[in-house]
Parts: C-alpha cells; structure tokens; sequence
C-alpha cells in the first residue's frame, strides 16, 4: 500500500494536533498511534 498524493483534505494537521494533545496529557510513553488516531476522528488499517 502506497501513499497518497495530498488532496488538502487538512487529516494531516488533524493528525499533528491530536498527536501534540496526547502527548500533552499522557506523555510520550503514555501515547499511543491508536490514542492518536482515535482523537484525530482516523482509522488504523490492520495489516494481515
């Protein structure tokens, strides 16, 4: 699976933001991609 070109859907800076509040209140250690990607309204695709 590739990446996609940027569509400025604006999920990036989502991303980036739920990412800083994480850390913000869990620490670096106490955050995790699913914590952030919960917050950010994002899926985790699982591979198999």
């Amino acid at each position: 699976m590739g990446r996609r070109a940027g569509g400025g859907s604006g999920k990036k800076e989502e991303i980036l933001s739920a990412a800083q509040s994480c850390f913000l209140e869990h620490g670096f250690d106490g955050t995790s991609v699913r914590s952030i990607m919960k917050k950010a309204g994002g899926e985790i695709e699982q591979l198999q």
